[in-house]
């Protein structure tokens, strides 16, 4: 918003520049009344009135004029790429939280499935250790995959959380009800 902004005073200035090209007409008018003369002596009251119009027309003023206007267009050029540039920037930056989001939400649904998987295979060994078919040592690696699997969960939801806060920011749709909503997630599991 600030470097449209930008724009449209870039855009005055060279319309102001262009317009000292232009003739200009001025009318004064002056009304005196006073008693004072000279030097502050007091004279007979008086009055006047003058009235006149002056005309300009710029013939040559030595290249000042061009220079500005030049100057100006450069100026509103400048603004317009700045413009364009934070376009770009603000789209890359919206399709990269898209895609992250995307992805994070991907990446949710198959830890969850993992962590579903690892669940069973710690209950079997917890079976087989039991049965005396299994050792503890077994029953132990399950259980640290188990937990790793579910902090990779668990992580795999704060960056959904984080990228689609992220989007929404970029998109500049973010509100309390989002806000609300990201904060359920986050409490619920999923």
């Amino acid at each position: 918003l600030s470097l449209q902004h930008a724009i449209d005073a870039a855009s005055r200035l060279l319309n102001s520049e262009r317009a000292r090209h232009l003739p200009q007409l001025s009318l004064n008018a002056v009304y005196t009344d006073s008693d004072q003369g000279f030097d502050n002596r007091q004279v007979p009251s008086y009055e006047g009135t003058t009235v006149s119009v002056q005309l300009s027309l710029p013939l040559f003023e030595g290249g000042r004029v061009r220079g500005s206007v030049r100057e100006a267009r450069a100026e509103l050029n400048i603004a317009r790429q700045r413009y364009e540039q934070a376009l770009r920037e603000i789209e890359r930056q919206t399709r990269g939280a898209f895609l992250d989001m995307s992805a994070s939400r991907a990446r949710i649904g198959s830890t969850a499935r993992e962590v579903e998987a690892l669940e069973k295979v710690v209950e079997a060994q917890q079976r087989g250790y039991e049965l005396g078919v299994g050792t503890v040592v077994d029953l132990l690696i399950a259980q640290r995959r188990l937990f790793r699997a579910r902090s990779d969960y668990a992580e795999a939801r704060y960056a959904y959380i984080r990228d689609t806060a992220r989007l929404k920011v970029q998109a500049g749709s973010l509100t309390e009800d989002d806000i609300r909503e990201l904060a359920g997630f986050m409490g619920t599991g999923g």
